[in-house]
Parts: C-alpha cells; sequence; structure tokens
C-alpha cells in the first residue's frame, strides 16, 4: 500500500501524488541538445490504484518534434494511439523492471 508521501523516485524519475486513488506521473528520459533539456521521451500517465491500471495520457519527443495526447479534448479520443502508447508504456516500464533493475524507493522530502 502507497503511504501518503510528498513524492516517490524511480531513480531518475519523480512523481507527486494527486490523490489516492487517480495518481497522474510524468516519466521522462532526458537529453540535452545545445544547453536545452530535451525530453527523449516524456509520458504522462494516469495511475487508477483500484482498477490496478496505468494507461498512458501523453506522449512527447523533443528531437523529433512530437507531442500527441490520447484525450486531445473533453469526450474525444484516439483508440489506436490509446494502444501504441500503452504498449510502448508497457514495453519501458517492463525494461526498467526488468532490464536496468529499477526499485521503488521512497523518500522523505525533508530529510
Amino acid at each position: 500500500m502507497i503511504q501518503k508521501k510528498s513524492y516517490y523516485k524511480i531513480a531518475t524519475i519523480i512523481f507527486s501524488i494527486c490523490n489516492l486513488y487517480k495518481i497522474k506521473i510524468a516519466l521522462a528520459h532526458n537529453g540535452i541538445q545545445n544547453g536545452d533539456v530535451m525530453a527523449d521521451p516524456d509520458l504522462e500517465v494516469r495511475i487508477n490504484r483500484p482498477g490496478k491500471m496505468a494507461e498512458a495520457l501523453t506522449f512527447q519527443n523533443d528531437y523529433l518534434g512530437i507531442f500527441q495526447q490520447v484525450y486531445p479534448e473533453p469526450g474525444k479520443y484516439y483508440p489506436k494511439l490509446k494502444k501504441e502508447l500503452n504498449d510502448f508504456l508497457n514495453d519501458w516500464l517492463k525494461n526498467m523492471i526488468e532490464v536496468q533493475k529499477y526499485e521503488l524507493v521512497e523518500e522523505d522530502p525533508d530529510e
């Protein structure tokens, strides 16, 4: 069970708890180009704790000039993009856990 903390950290990935049932996080891998931080990629993800699901909402890659939204406006979504981004998210998380051996580490920001 996730205890209420102001943030958790997975290696260099930081996210804030918005509420205990629907949490939005950003997962990003960044590089530097000409002194600018570049998303490669950056995903906004919604976590639904009761349903034990994660859903990719946006994808951004600054090197390729790509920004995609599954839900561009209320009541509208792109089913094909939703599947593609969720497949990408699944592969990325699987790689982080199985290959790169990332672990969830709880940190106290006051320390």
